[in-house]
């Protein structure tokens, strides 16, 4: 069975009742725990070592303000299953990820059979890499330095 990593970002809302049906969901499907990594928050020390272990990054967040962790995901070179939602239908493609309605679970479940696929896998990741290119922190300098020069005092 693949090694799929799910990343929790820093919560800013209570998941708990989320994670207990989670998990009760996953104990009533018999997938075994060990199949799955669910880090909680992670220090940046162990974020390289946890994408290294992944076969694929899963992440049909309903709550994310930015694509952040999906980014860190496409640098390390892991193929993408993300929401068809804003923020990420801003900067990915259908051909740099596998995009799924979050409140689908059959979508969801077929993505994440698609995506460790080794051709559906190494298409979304060559894809993908063009995305990198436009969120560095030169480019964000760049953009900031653009927006407060187009200032107009008043």
């Amino acid at each position: 069975m693949p090694n799929l990593l799910l990343r929790e970002a820093i919560p800013f809302f209570d998941y708990s009742p989320y994670r207990e049906q989670f998990f009760k969901a996953v104990q009533q499907l018999g997938i075994p725990e060990r199949s799955l990594v669910l880090p909680g928050t992670v220090s940046d020390a162990d974020l390289p070592a946890l994408y290294r272990c992944a076969d694929a990054f899963i992440f049909p967040s309903v709550k994310e303000g930015w694509g952040l962790v999906v980014l860190e995901a496409i640098a390390t070179h892991l193929p993408v299953v993300t929401s068809n939602i804003p923020p990420f239908t801003e900067f990915l493609t259908d051909t740099q990820a596998l995009l799924v309605d979050p409140n689908a679970v059959e979508a969801i479940a077929q993505a994440m059979r698609d995506v460790v696929q080794p051709t559906i896998a190494q298409s979304l990741i060559q894809q993908s890499q063009t995305v990198l290119s436009h969120y560095t922190w030169i480019t964000a300098a760049q953009m900031h330095i653009k927006f407060y020069c187009d200032i107009q005092p008043q």
